[in-house]
């Protein structure tokens, strides 16, 4: 009898265990999140939005954000996955970049060159979408040109 208890239990316990983690909501999902290297010295922000796109939502990325991490460059939209997981995407909806959820609504994505790469809301700051920090002290909290015009403004 406890055998047959303790066996219902442990499937019980398995089934928990093998439900993926909820998917976030979109809504705490949009915004300025924070993109660096894991290790890295150089970080930017980028901007999740609820504007439709080719095969997504957009995605705006300073065009120093592009400068920085060249795999960008073709970033158009962004979606989730089944899992949770923040998928950046080209204009032809070709993957990029997945960025899987961990603790505390940080997410890695392995870069094309094998580096990995570090998702994270970004802190409240003046005019997020056009600030690029670097590991240094550096940092730029003014949008040129060009940044504006990379972001829709």
């Amino acid at each position: 009898m406890h055998a047959g208890f303790i066996g219902a239990a442990a499937l019980a316990v398995s089934a928990v265990t093998a439900t993926p983690a909820p998917r976030p909501s979109l809504a705490a999902t949009l915004g300025a999140w924070r993109l660096s290297e894991v290790g890295g010295k150089v970080s930017c922000t980028l901007n999740l939005t609820a504007q439709p796109g080719i095969g997504g939502l957009e995605v705006r990325v300073p065009i120093a954000c592009r400068r920085a991490f060249p795999a960008l460059k073709e970033v158009s939209t962004w979606s989730f996955d089944a899992d949770g997981t923040i998928v950046l995407s080209d204009p032809s909806q070709r993957r990029i970049l997945a960025f899987r959820a961990g603790p505390a609504r940080i997410y890695d994505a392995s870069a094309p060159d094998g580096k990995i790469w570090r998702l994270e809301p970004a802190p409240p700051g003046p005019s997020a979408a056009a600030t690029i920090g670097f590991g240094f002290g550096f940092r730029r909290a003014h949008a040129t040109a060009a940044d504006v015009r990379s972001v829709g403004g």
